[in-house]
């Protein structure tokens, strides 16, 4: 996988973590200015949406949980026998574990290592 495609990848990871932040501002600020607003229907433009995001992100997380479901088969650099461990965790721990697993597994790319050599020769 080129750089681009592993930065591409990194950022759609770590988005159900952002969104979540930003959606819990957003519901924060929507209780205290519609506590101090009259009208609802401000509230409710936020939240249409808000809602797109939502389901945008659901979506995302689903696709997400596939895509790395079936890397963590088809990446050698994951030892056979960690592969169903690792399953769980993506399961499990769904956003941080993908979050790990894409650390370690594809942005730690093993061709940028440095190969050691034997100097005895």
């Amino acid at each position: 996988m080129n750089k681009s495609n592993k930065i591409l990848l990194g950022i759609l990871t770590i988005w159900p973590i952002l969104y979540i932040l930003f959606f819990m501002f957003f519901v924060f600020s929507s209780m205290v200015f519609t506590i101090s607003e009259s009208d609802p229907s401000i509230f409710m433009g936020g939240f249409a949406f808000v809602f797109l995001f939502h389901f945008i992100t659901i979506v995302l997380a689903l696709g997400l949980t596939v895509f790395y479901a079936i890397n963590i088969f088809r990446n050698d650099r994951v030892e056979s026998d960690k592969k169903p461990l690792w399953l769980i965790i993506i399961f499990v721990g769904n956003v941080i574990g993908m979050i790990i697993y894409f650390y370690l597994f594809i942005w730690k790319d093993e061709e940028n290592k440095p190969e050691i050599t034997d100097s005895n020769n």
